[in-house]
């Protein structure tokens, strides 16, 4: 697990940068951060930025806004919760638009931003959140860009224009909106990105603790750093020491000083934060057991486990309650304890030479706040993959090994056009691995690599332009049973928006293909079965229980004998997914168990 580390410099490091003067001692990320922040702040200062609108309520008629362009390379708009907290804020720059020198203008609806980020949704042209007029305090606008808080657009200018103007305001629509609007001269996300280069670990985990990484950058107080700062003590279960800390810092004069002792005390929340959810899983009853059960397998190092299992139990018995008052000694305790179950933990014989194949995600900073969306699938249950996004991903197959230690990685497969990659099926003869990407023509298909790396194929061929596949799986007779939108239907109770996933059979051999489901919605997650039958789970909407069924099904290959295994006529749990059998059973599984719309 990432964690903060401050980098503390010793006497003997000074006495070295002092006898070489040309020596310079390597900037922290607190550092980083409090240079940074200060460099924007003067770049901003001297174009007479930011320039920022009074708080905009909900009903208040729109605020003319006016920006002096000359000189300026790109246009940064801003929209920023107001203080009442809400988000929902339908924010509006009406009526925008670009002077050219000549008096000549432009409508900012008219041209294309280089970046967007948004508190909700998209940004929208000319229309509200409901593809309706924009209306502010009753006032009907044709022209506007709505981007709700906290949200930024950036606008290459080409030294094309003198001067921005717009009117700001909320639209009707929204029922208690409130924001501020600003622009400015700077692009904060190639700022926030090259931090994130510099130091990508602690950035990372900066973001869990800040909500909006560009808004806190351009920030010109200690403000954002002392929320994030108050929310984690909140987290804490003993909040004293930490909160005394807090509000001496707030005492400090200097701005620059207050936002590095804020990050210094953030760094250090955060990782007691950190090792406190760790602890709570600290059950070293368990951890007996499973020594013990580990000790009866061959190989078992019980000389090496056995000492570190004691030395637990003296830890856990002395407690860890001094890493709530910056107690070094119990701080270090507890990283021991934990280390020590992770070591007892791995030491299973089972990891001796196994190795795991994976999908792997590289998210940057945003993968402890990533939902599914972000890994390449659909965000709703009750969608496919048909749903999910299509392109703009950084994902690979890879190969994981060295379990115990420095985990090891190597890349088997890459897609090459930005896809995702998901439903990974191992072959039982362990040496390629079948999985979901998009081809070239950004159609979901099902594909195969060997692990050696030598290569990877798509599995079903078939020149419909307008059918897709994915979620597939292997049987034993070379066969394929994979997810298709083969039905051409949509789920009713989203207007047809989400395709209906089928079953098929293919053969790879002589390319046929048959339709094996014949369902009005969705089928997920084939697998084959110790008795060679298919599970699946199966959207039952015509079952008592209605829309809110997904049960399991079972059936022969073939597609013949198709009936429920678990889950008809009950009600809960509702949804099972990915379904795997368990080994030695013809029936038993383990599943995902989901509420309807999780």
């Amino acid at each position: 697990m990432n964690r903060f580390y401050l980098l503390s410099l010793l006497l003997l490091i000074s006495f070295v940068g002092y006898a070489n003067p040309s020596q310079k001692k390597a900037e922290t990320w607190i550092e980083a951060s409090v240079r940074t922040k200060t460099e924007i702040q003067t770049m901003l200062k001297k174009r007479g930025m930011p320039i920022t609108s009074t708080w905009m309520k909900h009903r208040s008629k729109a605020e003319p806004f006016t920006v002096d362009l000359k000189g300026v390379d790109k246009l940064v708009l801003v929209t920023s919760g107001g203080p009442d907290g809400s988000s929902y804020d339908h924010a509006v720059w009406a009526n925008a638009r670009l002077i050219k020198p000549n008096g000549t203008s432009v409508w900012l609806d008219s041209i294309s931003y280089e970046y967007s980020v948004t508190g909700w949704g998209n940004p929208k042209l000319n229309k509200n959140i409901y593809d309706n007029d924009i209306i502010i305090a009753g006032k009907k606008y044709e022209h506007g860009v709505l981007c709700h808080a906290d949200g930024i657009l950036i606008y290459p200018l080409q030294g094309q224009y003198v001067r921005f103007e717009a009117e700001v305001g909320i639209d009707d629509a929204s029922v208690n909106g409130s924001a501020y609007f600003s622009a400015m001269n700077i692009a904060p996300n190639l700022v926030i990105k090259e931090l994130v280069n510099q130091y990508p670990h602690e950035m990372a985990m900066l973001s869990m603790a800040v909500e909006n990484m560009e808004k806190w950058i351009i920030s010109p107080d200690a403000s954002i750093e002392r929320k994030a700062v108050e929310n984690v003590i909140e987290k804490l279960k003993n909040k004293v020491y930490y909160t005394d800390v807090a509000k001496q810092i707030a005492n400090e004069k200097d701005i620059n000083v207050q936002i590095h002792k804020y990050l210094e005390l953030l760094d250090k929340a955060q990782e007691i934060y950190l090792i406190q959810e760790e602890l709570a899983w600290l059950n070293v009853g368990a951890v007996q057991a499973a020594f013990d059960d580990m000790k009866k397998q061959t190989g078992y190092d019980i000389n090496k486990y056995e000492p570190l299992l004691k030395e637990l139990f003296r830890l856990e018995k002395k407690g860890f309650q001094g890493i709530y008052s910056g107690e070094e000694q119990a701080i270090a305790d507890a990283r021991k304890a934990l280390k020590y179950r992770h070591k007892i933990l791995l030491g299973n014989t089972l990891l001796d030479t196994n190795k795991i194949v994976a999908a792997r995600f590289k998210l940057g900073m945003t993968a402890r706040q990533a939902m599914a969306p972000d890994l390449g699938t659909q965000a709703n249950n009750w969608s496919n993959q048909e749903s999910a996004r299509r392109g703009g991903f950084d994902a690979e197959i890879v190969e994981l090994s060295d379990l115990r230690g420095d985990i090891k990685t190597r890349c088997i497969y890459k897609p090459s056009n930005g896809s995702s990659i998901s439903d990974l099926k191992l072959h039982w003869e362990g040496d390629r691995v079948m999985f979901s990407q998009l081809q070239s023509d950004k159609r979901w298909n099902i594909f195969e690599a060997k692990l050696d790396g030598t290569g990877c194929k798509p599995l079903l061929e078939n020149e419909e332009p307008d059918l897709e596949f994915y979620d597939g799986t292997y049987l034993p007779d070379g066969r394929i049973v994979a997810v298709s939108n083969i039905g051409y239907q949509g789920v009713p109770c989203v207007n047809g928006s989400d395709a209906v996933g089928n079953m098929v059979l293919y053969n790879p051999k002589d390319k046929s293909m048959r339709r094996l489901t014949f369902d009005q919605d969705a089928n997920w997650n084939p697998t084959i079965m110790n008795n060679g039958r298919i599970m699946y789970t199966r959207w039952e909407y015509t079952d008592l229980t209605h829309y809110y069924s997904r049960i399991v099904m079972h059936m022969n290959p073939d597609g013949t004998e198709n009936k429920a295994l678990y889950g008809s006529g009950s009600m809960f749990p509702n949804s099972t997914f990915d379904m795997q059998p368990l080994p030695g059973y013809g029936s038993a599984f383990i599943g995902i168990i989901s509420g309807h719309h999780a």
